[in-house]
Protein backbone atom coordinates (compact mmCIF):
# COMPACT_ATOMS: atom_id res chain seq x y z
CA UNK A 1 0.00 0.00 0.00
CA UNK A 2 1.43 3.46 -0.78
CA UNK A 3 2.10 5.99 1.50
CA UNK A 4 -0.39 8.68 2.80
CA UNK A 5 1.99 10.81 3.33
CA UNK A 6 3.71 10.86 0.18
CA UNK A 7 2.65 13.97 -2.01
CA UNK A 8 1.34 12.85 -5.26
CA UNK A 9 1.96 16.70 -6.86
CA UNK A 10 5.19 17.59 -8.28
CA UNK A 11 5.40 21.04 -7.04
CA UNK A 12 4.44 21.87 -3.03
CA UNK A 13 3.90 25.48 -2.13
CA UNK A 14 4.83 26.43 1.41
CA UNK A 15 3.96 29.92 0.87
CA UNK A 16 1.31 32.51 -1.75
CA UNK A 17 2.55 32.85 -4.66
CA UNK A 18 2.51 35.79 -7.08
CA UNK A 19 -0.79 33.95 -9.34
CA UNK A 20 -2.40 33.79 -6.16
CA UNK A 21 -1.46 36.94 -3.53
CA UNK A 22 -3.86 40.31 -4.06
CA UNK A 23 -0.38 42.17 -3.85
CA UNK A 24 0.64 40.54 -7.43
CA UNK A 25 -3.42 40.07 -8.25
CA UNK A 26 -5.80 43.56 -7.52
CA UNK A 27 -8.67 41.44 -8.91
CA UNK A 28 -7.87 38.33 -5.71
CA UNK A 29 -8.12 41.82 -3.31
CA UNK A 30 -10.68 41.54 -0.34
CA UNK A 31 -10.95 44.89 0.36
CA UNK A 32 -13.70 45.57 3.39
CA UNK A 33 -14.73 41.92 3.41
CA UNK A 34 -15.40 39.82 6.46
CA UNK A 35 -14.21 35.81 6.55
CA UNK A 36 -15.52 33.90 9.81
CA UNK A 37 -12.82 31.05 9.92
CA UNK A 38 -13.27 27.78 11.94
CA UNK A 39 -10.52 26.29 13.24
CA UNK A 40 -8.90 29.74 12.55
CA UNK A 41 -6.34 29.78 15.56
CA UNK A 42 -3.67 27.87 14.41
CA UNK A 43 -2.11 25.94 11.28
CA UNK A 44 -3.58 25.84 7.77
CA UNK A 45 -6.47 27.83 9.48
CA UNK A 46 -4.45 30.46 10.83
CA UNK A 47 -2.74 30.54 7.82
CA UNK A 48 -5.57 31.34 5.70
CA UNK A 49 -6.21 34.38 8.38
CA UNK A 50 -2.96 35.68 7.88
CA UNK A 51 -3.59 35.73 3.95
CA UNK A 52 -7.07 37.24 4.21
CA UNK A 53 -5.29 40.19 6.08
CA UNK A 54 -2.70 40.42 3.71
CA UNK A 55 -5.32 40.57 0.45
CA UNK A 56 -7.09 43.68 2.89
CA UNK A 57 -10.06 41.65 4.85
CA UNK A 58 -11.84 44.18 7.27
CA UNK A 59 -12.94 41.94 9.64
CA UNK A 60 -11.91 38.09 10.70
CA UNK A 61 -13.77 36.29 12.71
CA UNK A 62 -11.69 33.83 14.23
CA UNK A 63 -13.40 30.48 15.76
CA UNK A 64 -12.10 27.28 17.52
CA UNK A 65 -12.09 25.04 20.84
CA UNK A 66 -9.12 26.83 22.85
CA UNK A 67 -9.66 30.60 23.88
CA UNK A 68 -5.70 31.02 24.54
CA UNK A 69 -4.67 29.86 20.87
CA UNK A 70 -7.40 32.24 19.11
CA UNK A 71 -6.29 34.95 21.26
CA UNK A 72 -2.31 34.51 20.44
CA UNK A 73 -3.09 34.26 17.07
CA UNK A 74 -5.50 37.53 17.29
CA UNK A 75 -2.43 39.07 19.10
CA UNK A 76 -0.16 38.20 15.92
CA UNK A 77 -2.83 39.40 13.21
CA UNK A 78 -3.48 42.64 14.82
CA UNK A 79 0.38 43.11 15.29
CA UNK A 80 0.88 42.45 11.13
CA UNK A 81 -2.16 44.37 10.07
CA UNK A 82 -3.07 47.24 12.82
CA UNK A 83 -6.36 48.15 11.15
CA UNK A 84 -7.68 44.54 11.11
CA UNK A 85 -11.15 43.93 13.21
CA UNK A 86 -10.68 40.34 14.67
CA UNK A 87 -13.39 38.60 16.97
CA UNK A 88 -12.57 35.82 18.66
CA UNK A 89 -15.15 33.19 19.12
CA UNK A 90 -15.03 29.44 21.27
CA UNK A 91 -17.08 27.29 19.62
CA UNK A 92 -16.86 23.33 19.90
CA UNK A 93 -17.89 22.99 16.18
CA UNK A 94 -19.70 19.52 16.44
CA UNK A 95 -22.40 21.20 19.19
CA UNK A 96 -25.57 22.57 17.61
CA UNK A 97 -26.22 25.07 20.38
CA UNK A 98 -22.87 26.36 20.51
CA UNK A 99 -23.05 27.16 16.97
CA UNK A 100 -25.91 28.41 16.98
CA UNK A 101 -25.13 31.16 19.96
CA UNK A 102 -22.02 31.92 17.54
CA UNK A 103 -24.46 33.06 14.84
CA UNK A 104 -27.29 34.51 16.54
CA UNK A 105 -23.96 36.84 18.11
CA UNK A 106 -23.61 37.58 14.68
CA UNK A 107 -26.89 38.44 13.53
CA UNK A 108 -27.30 40.59 16.22
CA UNK A 109 -24.52 42.49 16.07
CA UNK A 110 -24.78 43.24 12.82
CA UNK A 111 -21.49 41.40 10.91
CA UNK A 112 -22.18 40.46 7.38
CA UNK A 113 -20.25 37.37 6.83
CA UNK A 114 -19.09 37.28 3.09
CA UNK A 115 -16.66 34.59 3.33
CA UNK A 116 -16.57 31.44 5.32
CA UNK A 117 -13.80 29.43 5.61
CA UNK A 118 -13.94 25.55 7.24
CA UNK A 119 -10.73 24.97 8.40
CA UNK A 120 -11.75 22.54 11.35
CA UNK A 121 -11.28 19.07 11.13
CA UNK A 122 -9.75 15.76 11.99
CA UNK A 123 -8.08 13.54 10.17
CA UNK A 124 -8.78 9.67 10.81
CA UNK A 125 -5.74 6.70 11.44
CA UNK A 126 -6.11 4.36 9.21
CA UNK A 127 -8.16 1.64 10.46
CA UNK A 128 -10.98 -0.11 9.18
CA UNK A 129 -14.44 1.08 10.14
CA UNK A 130 -14.71 -1.58 12.12
CA UNK A 131 -11.64 -1.95 14.03
CA UNK A 132 -11.95 2.40 14.69
CA UNK A 133 -15.50 1.23 16.42
CA UNK A 134 -19.10 3.21 16.23
CA UNK A 135 -18.14 5.57 18.27
CA UNK A 136 -15.14 6.80 16.79
CA UNK A 137 -16.23 6.81 13.84
CA UNK A 138 -19.23 8.72 14.97
CA UNK A 139 -16.95 11.46 16.38
CA UNK A 140 -14.95 12.05 12.94
CA UNK A 141 -18.41 12.22 11.16
CA UNK A 142 -19.27 14.87 13.51
CA UNK A 143 -16.70 17.13 12.95
CA UNK A 144 -15.44 16.22 9.24
CA UNK A 145 -19.74 16.00 7.85
CA UNK A 146 -21.56 17.66 10.39
CA UNK A 147 -20.06 20.24 11.69
CA UNK A 148 -19.06 21.55 8.01
CA UNK A 149 -23.06 21.10 6.82
CA UNK A 150 -24.04 22.87 10.00
CA UNK A 151 -21.60 25.89 9.61
CA UNK A 152 -22.53 26.06 5.64
CA UNK A 153 -26.28 25.81 6.05
CA UNK A 154 -26.42 28.57 8.83
CA UNK A 155 -23.97 30.91 6.77
CA UNK A 156 -26.09 30.44 3.51
CA UNK A 157 -28.99 31.93 5.34
CA UNK A 158 -27.32 34.64 6.82
CA UNK A 159 -26.42 35.64 3.30
CA UNK A 160 -29.93 34.94 2.09
CA UNK A 161 -31.52 37.50 5.47
CA UNK A 162 -29.05 40.40 4.52
CA UNK A 163 -31.09 43.28 3.10
CA UNK A 164 -28.15 43.88 0.03
CA UNK A 165 -25.49 41.29 -0.92
CA UNK A 166 -22.65 42.71 -1.75
CA UNK A 167 -21.76 39.30 -4.25
CA UNK A 168 -22.20 36.06 -4.11
CA UNK A 169 -21.26 33.89 -1.06
CA UNK A 170 -17.82 32.17 -1.28
CA UNK A 171 -17.67 28.66 0.97
CA UNK A 172 -14.23 26.97 1.36
CA UNK A 173 -14.38 23.79 2.78
CA UNK A 174 -10.93 22.55 4.24
CA UNK A 175 -10.61 18.78 3.66
CA UNK A 176 -8.42 17.33 6.07
CA UNK A 177 -5.25 16.53 5.01
CA UNK A 178 -2.61 14.18 7.27
CA UNK A 179 0.10 15.93 5.16
CA UNK A 180 -0.56 19.86 5.21
CA UNK A 181 2.60 21.65 6.95
CA UNK A 182 3.46 25.31 5.96
CA UNK A 183 6.35 26.68 7.02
Amino acid sequence: MASLQASPLPLTHKDTYPGISAQHQPELSQTGKTVLITGGGAGVGYFIASQFAKAGTSTIVLVGRRQHVLESATKTLKAETPALKVHIHTVDVTDTDSTASLWKWINASGLMVDILVLGHGRPSPLKTLLDLGTETVWDFYKINVRAHMDFAERFYKHVEARPSASGPPVHYSNPVSTTSKLG
